[in-house]
């Protein structure tokens, strides 16, 4: 999609900050934009002073209780059928218009 401009947020993590700022400034006034821009900056710091491997996963406390969140939410979604019911929920409608959904 050649009209869509790319993400300021990977933009500035790529380093390319001029490009970012260009495209916020498109979408906000200046001064939203130097907002916008500033808050992007500062939370991919944060974001990169985070720990980011795989055992982290499981040895810090509040990353365990996400993760088997949402494992047992991804499990659960598969084995019970919600994804089978809810893509055949139109062809189901086409075949019984009687029922009122």
């Amino acid at each position: 999609m050649k009209w869509l401009p790319e993400s300021p947020r990977y933009l500035i993590q790529k380093g390319k900050m001029a490009e970012a700022k260009d495209i916020l400034q498109k979408l906000h006034s200046t001064e939203e934009a130097q907002v916008e821009f500033a808050q992007i900056r500062s939370q991919i710091d944060m974001d990169n002073s985070l720990p980011q491997s795989w055992s982290s996963l499981l040895t810090k406390k509040s990353y365990r209780k996400r993760t088997i969140l949402a494992i047992g939410l991804a499990c659960g979604i598969q084995f019970t059928g919600v994804l089978v019911i809810n893509s055949k929920t139109t062809k189901l409608l086409r075949w019984c218009p009687w029922i009122p959904f």
